[in-house]
């Protein structure tokens, strides 16, 4: 378990069973599907008011509205992921959408990840030398 303190207050996070992880970080990868439009089509066609045919967008403009766009909501997102993993904080979110920041929600939110995605554990596993046969 983690301590973090949000608003003044101490809330414990707590390591997710393989299970809840899963389905918690099939949410994240949703999320940042849905955000981003991986998956659609490369171009986009933009019907502009008196405009005939529509025109295209190309895949730079494209690559620029999806950052721009995932840059803009990055705080409500990391807010709803960071509800979403912990009932308990979820429980207080009334209150810490008053009284907390952004900065103390994002790094409650990096806890979580940390907890979910332990890509720093695996990464000493493999350079121990345990994964190479």
């Amino acid at each position: 378990m983690t301590q973090i303190i949000l608003a003044g207050k101490t809330f414990e996070i707590k390591s997710l069973s393989p299970n809840k992880a899963d389905k918690w970080r099939e949410k994240v990868r949703q999320t940042l599907t849905d955000i981003t439009n991986v998956g659609k089509t490369d171009e986009s066609e933009v019907i502009q008011e008196g405009e005939t045919p529509p025109v295209k967008v190309d895949n730079t403009t494209k690559i620029f509205e999806e950052v721009f766009n995932m840059a803009t909501k990055a705080p409500e997102i990391i807010r709803e992921l960071l509800f979403e993993y912990s009932p308990e904080i979820n429980a207080d979110r009334e209150r810490l959408m008053e009284e907390s920041n952004d900065e103390e929600l994002t790094d409650a939110f990096i806890i979580c990840a940390r907890k979910s995605y332990p890509f720093g554990k695996l990464l000493s596993l493999a350079k121990s030398g345990f994964a190479t046969t």
